[in-house]
């Protein structure tokens, strides 16, 4: 712990009652620090300011913060409590999602159905060796579909092109590449 404690202290900006955590944070505003090890999970700040200068947090405790500032490390500005506890606390303060904010009632932006660029502009969509992922062209489906026209079997020409009897199927079949007479 002395170690990290001598990495925490030049991370730390004293003002306006606050703490503020000056390095590294996580994508809604909590410190980070590392562990020190070489594969450590980053620790964040403020449950290594309350082992700093609290002592260690009983197994299953969350440290919360009164100021509701997640980069506060200021132990005063900390308490310890349950899940229950932190979900009451999020809820006391307003930070709950709900409504518009909610992932249920969210307004779906992306386009599905009928409204996806793929049915209203069928052009735009990339067929054939134009898409990026082909693994044929016109030249090899035509030659593909004329060997089994000629009794070569699925199976080989799979081998022989070196795509799956699947989709040589669909291909022969006119499942895909449709376009290619």
């Amino acid at each position: 712990m002395s170690t990290l404690t001598a990495r925490f202290w030049p991370k730390v900006k004293k003002e306006n009652g606050c703490w503020a955590w000056t390095a590294g944070r996580n994508s809604i505003g909590y410190g980070l620090i590392g562990s020190g090890g070489k594969m450590g999970k980053p620790l964040r700040a403020h449950r290594v300011s309350w082992e700093i200068h609290k002592g260690p947090i009983p197994f299953g405790m969350h440290v919360l913060h009164r100021c509701d500032n997640p980069s506060c490390v200021n132990p005063e500005h900390l308490f310890l409590g349950s899940n229950y506890d932190n979900v009451q606390d999020m809820v006391r303060k307003g930070r709950n999602t709900k409504g518009d904010r909610h992932r249920k009632t969210m307004k779906i932006v992306a386009a599905r159905g009928d409204e996806n660029g793929s049915c209203t502009h069928p052009e735009k969509v990339p067929k054939g060796e134009s898409h990026f992922n082909a693994l044929m062209t016109e030249i090899k489906v035509i030659k593909m579909r004329e060997m089994r026209r000629s009794g070569h079997r699925n199976k080989d020409l799979a081998k022989l092109f070196r795509i799956s009897p699947q989709e040589t199927s669909l291909i022969c079949n006119r499942r895909r590449w449709k376009h290619v007479i």
